[in-house]
């Protein structure tokens, strides 16, 4: 029977409004208490503020708010503990530039295992965005080392409360996980249409 964590990592894409949030999974090696997710979740936020790589991957005005961590033992099953961190947010470091929030970079997550069920991805929100929509190589590779930085220490993080955990693409179809080998990164900037969630008003005038 394997057993699997969650990470739901959340926050805001200008300071305290419009937020944004990304998935990861993991397979782990023991059960985890809702007290160890709470411990695990805090050390983590806290060792992300710290973490040069990771907040070189977002702006100033980005903010990761919360990371929550929860276990299903088993893997196929319900929610079996979970717990969201307390620690204070933590910011980026890059310049801000004014993007519209449903902008994104997609971080493709791939296997050694071809197929859909095998590839998963994360909509990552970009810090800068140049006017034909591409992606600077520069950025890339400042996107994907905030990726492994962020997956690092919830890694530690979770192995200090007693287990270890390894990075998956989890297909709900098959209820298996398969090991992230590589993170691919487009030249193409693309949309997560949710995160534009501000009021949109309406502005009406006469046909002549």
């Amino acid at each position: 029977m394997t057993i699997r964590l969650t990470a739901q990592v959340g926050g805001f894409l200008s300071s305290t409004t419009q937020p944004w949030s990304i998935g990861l999974q993991f397979l782990a090696t023991n059960d985890v208490s809702s007290a160890d997710l709470l411990t695990a979740a805090n050390a983590a936020m806290t060792a992300l503020a710290s973490s040069t790589a990771f907040k070189a991957g977002l702006s100033t005005n980005r903010n990761v708010q919360s990371i929550r961590l929860a276990v299903h033992n088993p893997s196929t099953g319900v929610e079996t503990s979970a717990a969201t961190s307390t620690a204070s947010a933590v910011s980026g470091t890059a310049t801000a530039a004014a993007i519209p929030p449903q902008c994104a970079v997609v971080l493709t997550l791939r296997t050694a295992t071809p197929g859909r069920s095998h590839r998963g991805r994360v909509y990552w929100p970009p810090k800068s965005a140049a006017s034909d929509g591409s992606v600077a190589g520069a950025d890339k590779t400042l996107y994907a080392a905030a990726l492994n930085a962020l997956v690092d220490q919830i890694e530690i993080a979770v192995a200090a409360v007693g287990s270890n955990l390894a990075w998956v693409v989890w297909s709900r179809t098959l209820g298996i996980g398969t090991a992230v080998s590589q993170i691919s990164i487009g030249s193409r900037g693309d949309t997560q249409r949710r995160r534009n969630d501000g009021p949109d008003t309406y502005t009406n005038f006469t046909v002549t």
